[in-house]
């Protein structure tokens, strides 16, 4: 199952792009974590991704040694990649990047927001945002639960999108 986004590329209704997402790429330090801590409500909106037919990843270089618990709790796979170009090829590795969500905050994942259908930035939690990363980012928002309710809500992507 796929999540249509429909993305108006000007005033002509027949010039729009659609992103047919079928998986989302998290990371993990700063994006799904905090300190090292998962962030509230985070657990509850990735089912709500999974019940909308969705393959959430956990992608992260696991700086502090604790994604696989981590992932374990989420109920996601987790796929360890510990540079830019790693991750940009695990990405690779799932098939259609096209049709992949990313997000995070980190400058790991830079390479991952250049060839990912939609990248979204996370730029308000408390462990900062990479300033490199942010210029590839499709999206910035403050903090990962917003950027999972954007993808809950697909019409705000499309008017934060249109051109």
């Amino acid at each position: 199952m796929a999540l249509e986004i429909n993305i108006p590329n000007g005033p002509d209704p027949v010039n729009v792009e659609i992103l047919s997402i079928q998986k989302v790429i998290l990371d993990l330090n700063g994006t799904v974590t905090v300190y090292g801590v998962l962030v509230d409500g985070i657990k509850e909106r990735i089912k709500k991704l999974q019940d909308l037919g969705l393959t959430v990843y956990l992608l992260s270089g696991d700086t502090l040694g604790t994604a696989p618990d981590f992932a374990n709790q989420l109920g996601v796979e987790l796929i360890i990649a510990k540079t830019a170009e790693e991750k940009a090829e695990k990405a690779r590795n799932l098939g259609d990047t096209a049709n992949i969500v990313a997000i995070g905050n980190g400058r790991i994942d830079a390479e991952l927001f250049k060839i990912c259908g939609l990248s979204i930035i996370v730029t308000g939690q408390d462990e900062g945002y990479d300033i490199e990363a942010h210029g590839f980012a499709h999206i910035g928002i403050n903090t990962i639960n917003n950027a999972i309710d954007l993808l809950l809500n697909p019409t705000i992507i499309t008017a934060t999108r249109r051109r």
